[in-house]
């Protein structure tokens, strides 16, 4: 609620302690939008209710076992003068003392951790693997997709760090277990975290003889989002007139689907962006476990007080529920994980609502046999006013485009000491035909000249594939004959499958065959009657 004068008054002379002063450590922007006191009452700048900081901070108070007893919504002099007065009170000089939890030196491993997040970011590193065994542990990076050993190190070192990682988060458990699956995710509240990196999400998996695996997910902020699409991922333009297609209707389900790593937060976020873009003046609720990206304008709802799998199944479920009376135009739903939460985003299209959500499925065509999975009726399913987007998506290693040297140019012995083997070569020349000259592979020295450069691969880029159904297709997946179903749509539909999607981006030399091959399947399979049509009219 806002607070009267009268409650400013009384907010202004507590005399307690400020929570979020000391024991809860916030950084400075937090600060500036929120305290806690330690009688349970929150006060919030009065702008910044919904802001994905506060709700962050309010995740915080709550994992860590406090109650809110009452929310004051106030002006941000007020905040600043509550931290004021209790620094003139209490001083600051818990700020400079050592901290030690169990022993750790909290200070120095955030420190180690920052360092070694900042040398990933600088990278453009994916991931950071701590493998901890007996006795050593491997730290290791994924960059452009392949696992790269950074160091080795004395296992009691990688557990001191994933134990201060975990201490640093804002939004996790509220104790850190050793033995047990646990996830957390580290953002900008406590601490600022280096250029460019928004967020960090943290997993952490028990291994045998007391060991851990901590993986470390580096969410990056996207520098061009304001007033890009999602060709700019990699989409191609008969893919973003279907995706525009779906962004134009008042109601239905969009689901985007992929393997974990596969990009899909970065597509809803940026096709969240596009449709405000397009739509300016509507109401759009996320509801993330946590959420990952700040995306300016957007109500941001976390997954609150889940401590186990079913809690946190539960928590979802209901804030799916709440979003729904929130007066939404647009729900995005970070996963949908069960027939609960389906049922809900399917009740939402049904409303009158446009939904966006993700799915683990291997393709575009497959979500619907997913969701049968997990109990959503088929009725529901084969609408196509209901179900109105179904978008599959895969991260391929792009080339480095200061170095990658061309197919042709390249002699077969030397490509064979590549990886490359003789059918491979053979069938991408007769893939490429007359645009054999746009194909190029990676030079393995790689270059200087691009930072981003690794082996000769400097980044990655979608693929995908798109399906804005109609009815003939609902009708086949009706009666559950998905294979006319996907004939349909490549045919009437201007589909285009992943890996098409992929062989184009080979011609044009964005990838290598090798690439494409590793992460779109055996180029036997490619149906060579469909060649004029990928490379010809679905070319662009």
């Amino acid at each position: 609620m806002s607070a009267s004068e009268q409650d400013k008054e009384r907010l202004l002379a507590f005399d307690g302690e400020v929570l979020t002063g000391e024991k809860i450590p916030l950084n400075d922007a937090a600060r500036k939008l929120c305290a806690y006191l330690a009688n349970g009452w929150f006060v919030v700048e009065e702008s910044s209710e919904l802001s994905s900081i506060v709700l962050s901070v309010r995740q915080s108070i709550l994992k860590q076992g406090h109650k809110i007893t009452r929310t004051y919504l106030v002006n941000r002099q007020t905040v600043r003068l509550i931290y004021k007065q209790y620094e003139n009170r209490f001083g600051s000089g818990k700020r400079g003392e050592k901290q030690s939890i169990g022993g750790v030196d909290i200070q120095h491993f955030q420190k180690v951790f920052f360092e070694l997040v900042r040398e990933s970011a600088v990278k453009r590193v994916s991931d950071i693997h701590v493998f901890i065994g007996q006795y050593e542990a491997d730290v290791v990076q994924r960059v452009n997709g392949t696992m790269v050993p950074l160091f080795q190190k004395e296992a009691a070192w990688a557990h001191s760090l994933c134990s201060t990682a975990f201490a640093m988060a804002d939004a996790a458990d509220a104790t850190y277990k050793i033995m047990e699956y646990q996830g957390a995710r580290v953002s900008n509240i406590r601490a600022p975290l280096p250029a460019g990196v928004q967020s960090i999400r943290l997993q952490f998996n028990p291994l045998p003889n007391g060991g851990r695996y901590m993986v470390a997910r580096l969410l990056y902020e996207s520098s061009d989002a304001t007033g890009s699409d999602l060709d700019s991922l990699g989409y191609n333009q008969c893919q973003m007139e279907q995706l525009r297609s779906m962004r134009k209707q008042s109601y239905g389900i969009n689901i985007i689907s992929g393997p974990t790593g596969s990009g899909k937060s970065t597509t809803l976020v940026r096709a969240l962006t596009a449709l405000m873009a397009e739509k300016p003046g509507i109401n759009i609720i996320t509801i993330e476990d946590p959420p990952e990206y700040v995306i300016p304008g957007v109500a941001q709802l976390p997954v609150l007080n889940a401590s186990t799998a079913e809690e946190r199944k539960s928590q979802f479920t209901k804030a799916i529920s709440a979003s729904l009376r929130s007066d939404p135009d647009v729900i995005m739903i970070g996963e949908i994980r069960d027939n609960a939460s389906a049922g809900l985003a399917f009740e939402a299209a049904m409303t009158g609502h446009q939904v966006y959500a993700s799915l683990h499925a291997n393709t575009a065509s497959s979500i619907l046999s997913r969701l049968r999975d997990i109990k959503v009726e088929l009725y529901k399913l084969t609408d196509p006013t209901l179900m109105t987007g179904l978008i599959g998506q895969r991260l391929m290693k792009q080339l480095c485009p200061n170095c990658k040297r061309k197919f042709t140019d390249v002699p077969e012995e030397e490509l064979l000491t590549m990886g490359y083997d003789r059918e491979l070569i053979a069938k991408t020349r007769e893939i490429a035909g007359d645009r054999i000259d746009g194909v190029y592979v990676a030079n393995p020295e790689g270059c200087e000249e691009n930072r981003r450069c690794r082996g000769g691969i400097a980044g990655r880029v979608v693929i995908a594939e798109t399906i804005r159904p109609d009815e003939a297709f609902m009708d086949f997946a009706r009666h559950e004959n998905y294979t006319k179903a996907i004939q349909h749509w490549l045919d009437e539909l201007n589909g285009l499958t992943m890996q098409e999607h992929a062989l184009q981006k080979m011609t044009k030399g964005m990838s290598a065959p090798l690439d494409v091959e590793g992460i779109a399947g055996d180029f036997n399979r490619f149906d060579m009657k469909r060649r004029e049509k990928v490379f010809g009219e679905l070319y662009n």
